[in-house]
């Protein structure tokens, strides 16, 4: 048997199935940029959209009950994120 034959059928396959791998992580690091991204977009307006007696200088303030509250939840939806993709599934639950 050629061994180019074989080595040709083994190489093909294998480069594709890594072409494939990275073409998965890379579609998956973009939808986790858009997702933190989309989390400071949320925080950002929930902190600049009370317009109170000092607009525009009330604007940016971090400390403000809204900012505060927003912050804590998008940073609560992160880590139950971020355990949810770091986590093993079980054997019998797939």
């Amino acid at each position: 048997m050629d061994l180019t034959l074989v080595s040709t059928g083994i190489t093909f396959p294998l480069i594709f199935n890594i072409q494939q791998a990275f073409t998965r992580r890379e579609k998956a690091l973009t939808l986790i940029a858009n997702l933190k991204a989309s989390a400071v977009s949320l925080y950002f307006m929930h902190r600049d959209w009370a317009q109170d007696e000092n607009f525009p200088a009330s604007l940016g303030n971090d400390h403000s009950a809204a900012a505060l509250h927003c912050k804590m939840l998008l940073m609560d939806l992160l880590r139950d994120v971020r355990k949810y993709l770091v986590a093993h599934r079980s054997a019998a639950g797939s």
